[in-house]
């Protein structure tokens, strides 16, 4: 179960698959297809990235060499 943060977009993914994009919409916060972060998207403490608009989070793909 995802938790919000304070600006309602989510904040744990511990059981969500490690691609997932949320996508805000006029009711909030919505899962959206994966979107793969651009250069010019802000990297965030939690790991996702935020679109150069705002309207986009994104947690990148898992690194398969683990990283």
């Amino acid at each position: 179960m995802t938790t919000a943060t304070t600006d309602g977009a989510p904040g744990s993914l511990e059981d969500e698959p490690l691609e997932i994009s949320f996508q805000l919409t006029p009711g909030g916060w919505e899962p959206a297809d994966y979107v793969e972060p651009g250069e010019d998207w802000q990297p965030l403490e939690d790991g996702s990235f935020e679109s150069p608009d705002g309207k986009t989070r994104t947690w990148p793909r898992a690194d398969p060499a683990g990283g």
